[in-house]
Formats: structure tokens, C-alpha cells, sequence
């Protein structure tokens, strides 16, 4: 009797050792995937000097969302935006101050693509290029991308 339950009890702690590795294994594999799936993003701070989006851009528009519309956001006012060397966006409106915030660019090396981080106060834009037009997109689902003309000086 003695042998057999030798047997039984060495063929449970292979089992057991044999499920220890797998679901170390499991562990090993899904630390790896979101080791893969972490992007690395370096800061440019504040933007360099002779950065394509430094200086003022005029409003002209933005379109999207949910609905799909467009409209002047500003229709009786003037909008200018500015991102300037020293590391400050600021946003006008009829030549007062509305908004100011500091900024930096973020790249992320694994997309290519940059993104303005405006620190503590919480959010991001992706900006594109279209010639003399800027593209500012607020990264969120339904969020409207803004157009802005830059302002020759």
C-alpha cells in the first residue's frame, strides 16, 4: 500500500510543479505584452527655437464631434494663439489675454507623432501641419480638431 500512495502523491506534486510553471509562464508573457505596448515618449521642453509651431496663429475654425458640424466657434471675435520659445502657449481674444499655459512637446518615438502637453492642466493636442494652416485635435473621442492660419509679423 505504501507504494501506491508514493505514486499518488509524487504524480500530485508534479502536477502541481507542472501548473506552477504555466501560470509563471502566463505571468512571464503578459508582463512582457505590456512591456511591448508601453510607449516611450521623450519631452522637448519647452518647444526649440526654431520650432515650425512657434508664433501666432489666427482662428478659423473647427468642425466635428459627435454631430459632424462646423462652425466659427468665434463668430464676433478675433482669435490669435500663441506658442512662444519660452515655453508658454497663449490664447487671445480681441488682443486680451484669455488663456496662459505653459506647454511642451512631447514625441512619442514609437508612433512618430508629437503631441502639446499642457502640464497641470490636464490635456493634450495633436497638431498637424496643412501648410500656413495649423490643425490642433484634442485627443478624445468625439472632440473637435481646431484650424488656425498663421499670422505673418
Amino acid at each position: 500500500m505504501q507504494p501506491l500512495i508514493k505514486q499518488t502523491v509524487h504524480k500530485k506534486y508534479k502536477l502541481y510543479l507542472r501548473m506552477k510553471n504555466v501560470t509563471l509562464m502566463g505571468w512571464l508573457i503578459m508582463l512582457g505584452i505590456a512591456g511591448m505596448s508601453c510607449q516611450k515618449e521623450e519631452v522637448v521642453s519647452p518647444a526649440p527655437e526654431n520650432h515650425v509651431l512657434l508664433g501666432k496663429w489666427r482662428y478659423l475654425s473647427n468642425s466635428g464631434g459627435l454631430a459632424g458640424g462646423g462652425y466659427p466657434y468665434y463668430p464676433d471675435k478675433t482669435v490669435i494663439i500663441e506658442f512662444k520659445p519660452d515655453g508658454y502657449f497663449i490664447e487671445y481674444h480681441d488682443n486680451q489675454v484669455k488663456k496662459r499655459y505653459p506647454f511642451f512637446i512631447r514625441a512619442d518615438s514609437l508612433s512618430k507623432r508629437e503631441t502639446i502637453d499642457y502640464g497641470k492642466y490636464g490635456f493634450r493636442q495633436e497638431y498637424i501641419f496643412r501648410g500656413e494652416t495649423l490643425l490642433l485635435m484634442d485627443e478624445c473621442n468625439d472632440c473637435y480638431p481646431w484650424a488656425y492660419q498663421r499670422v505673418n509679423q
